[in-house]
């Protein structure tokens, strides 16, 4: 199938592969009903199983419940509930060598966890070596007073980080993302994990009215483009962290 033909792909090309998934209402770590958890386990079992065929390093994402919905349960109750299926999880994984890297992710998006500093003590709860907080700049420019405190306080709990502008496009030094910040506390961190840009600048698809992207921020760019765009920022990055 086509996930299989992307597995090996990747592979032969000596790639590091991450998956990436989301849990909805039926499949809710966080949830008050023993039987959504007990489904919300055995679903991220199942996608530990698929990375694992894929020879992949860690599933990325909103994990820990629903992506864009929010809920008037006490936090504190659903973060007990998330940690303990989240640790569960984490275990069977660390067996099929699959961590989990749960994403931080703004107020506009849940109600779960909106800064590094939260993501910290969630993971405290959750109390496992291979579960690690995935990092997003697009949504640390929402939340965080100082993307470079936030960055050195979290330290090694960091296991992925995304990058992209305030807008979306890709780290170009053009928009207002401090990256000589982000790139020292990196340094100071001895972060070594993954670096990965997400832009989405695109008009078609579904994910572009999830994240709401109303217009182009492409302007129009061929494919081609668009991947001259991609390497002219990872060598924009590239110069500005190794100094």
């Amino acid at each position: 199938d086509r996930l299989t033909k992307v597995f090996s792909k990747a592979n032969s090309l000596g790639l590091n592969i991450f998956c990436g998934t989301g849990v909805d209402g039926e499949h809710d770590p966080s949830s008050e009903e023993p039987n959504i958890r007990k489904n919300a386990l055995q679903y991220l079992k199942n996608c530990i199983d698929i990375a694992a065929q894929g020879n992949a390093c860690a599933i990325n994402g909103v994990l820990y419940a629903p992506w864009q919905a929010f809920s008037d349960i006490p936090k504190e109750k659903r973060w007990e509930n998330s940690a303990q299926v989240l640790r569960e999880a984490a275990e069977y994984g660390a067996e099929k060598g699959i961590d989990l890297h749960v994403e931080v992710i703004n107020r506009f998006e849940s109600d779960f966890m909106n800064t590094l500093e939260e993501g910290a003590a969630f993971l405290e709860k959750v109390n496992h070596a291979h579960v690690k907080l995935l990092v997003d700049t697009f949504h640390m420019n929402i939340e965080e007073d100082s993307m470079g405190d936030a960055i050195r306080q979290t330290g090694d709990l960091l296991g992925h980080l995304h990058l992209g502008e305030a807008n979306r496009r890709p780290p170009h030094g053009k928009g207002r993302i401090p990256w000589a910040e982000i790139g020292e506390a990196l340094h100071d961190i001895n972060y070594t994990g993954d670096v990965v840009m997400e832009p989405f600048v695109r008009m078609d698809g579904q994910i572009r009215k999830d994240i709401r992207i109303w217009h182009d921020l492409s302007n129009g760019c061929s494919d081609k483009e668009l991947d001259k765009d991609a390497a002219k920022a990872v060598a924009y990055l590239r110069n500005m962290w190794e100094k």
